[in-house]
This record gives C-alpha cells, sequence and structure tokens, in this order.
C-alpha cells in the first residue's frame, strides 16, 4: 500500500487567552495548496505520524500546542491547567472553520479532552482516550 502525502500546515492562532500554535492536516484551505515537507531536523511527534496516515480530502487533523508548551505563548501563573486549555479548544475548532469535532487526547491531552466533552454546548461527536493514569 502506498501512502499519500498530506498537505501539512503550521500556524498561530490568536484567542483571548492567548498566541497557540496549531498544525493541520489534510487541510484544503493551506495557503500554496501544495504538499509542504517537514522541515529538516524538526523532531517527528507520535500525533505527526497517525495524523500522516489519517489525514486526507475528508478528514482535517488539528494538534494543538497548549499555552506554555511549544511554541505557543507562555501566559501567566494560574492561566495553564484542564479547564483553562480545555477552554482554548472551542475557539481553535472556531478557527478551523469547524462547528463540531472529535478529540484525542493522549495523557493529560486526554484529561483536557474529556474537560472538553463535559456538558454543555453539542460540539464533541466523539472522544479518543489514550493514556490516562488515575487521579487522586
Amino acid at each position: 500500500m502506498t501512502q499519500q502525502a498530506v498537505e501539512l500546515e503550521d500556524s498561530e492562532v490568536r484567542l483571548e487567552s492567548g498566541r497557540l500554535r496549531v498544525r493541520r492536516w489534510g487541510c484544503r484551505g493551506c495557503a500554496s495548496g501544495a504538499v509542504r515537507p517537514r522541515p529538516a531536523g524538526e523532531p517527528v511527534r507520535l500525533f505527526d505520524r497517525l495524523a500522516e496516515r489519517l489525514a486526507g480530502d475528508t478528514l482535517h487533523l488539528v494538534a494543538i500546542g497548549l499555552r506554555g508548551r511549544g511554541r505557543s505563548e507562555v501566559t501567566g501563573p494560574g492561566t495553564c491547567g484542564w479547564r483553562n486549555h480545555a477552554r482554548d479548544v472551542p475557539g481553535i475548532a472556531g478557527a478551523a472553520g469547524a462547528p463540531s469535532s472529535a478529540i484525542t487526547g493522549q495523557s493529560s491531552g486526554a484529561a483536557i479532552a474529556m474537560t472538553c466533552a463535559q456538558p454543555g454546548p453539542p460540539r464533541i461527536e466523539r472522544l479518543v482516550l489514550a493514556d490516562l493514569g488515575g487521579q487522586s
């Protein structure tokens, strides 16, 4: 089976809470319309490999760099944590043009995803959690 390359875009989304870096795969609205290779020397994260295989014309994937992590803005004390990060997710989804979405989270991302799925507007269609340990 031959794997077809999908379009990749790194960008910044400005929310009231701060500037977040996002990586998108399978995005039809990317500026050049051409497949862009991963920059030389950039580390490959687990989600990158999964996204490269799943994304395409009918599935748009977005990975969020949480505030204070990676290339996202570092915000003041008390602005991070599961609930605060979960509040950023609808803003990212809106910027991606998604009225509803599925959320996948691993480790602390799974806790953030669960927080996003708590009762509220019906924006979460599916929830996939991996490697979420018990809390004391």
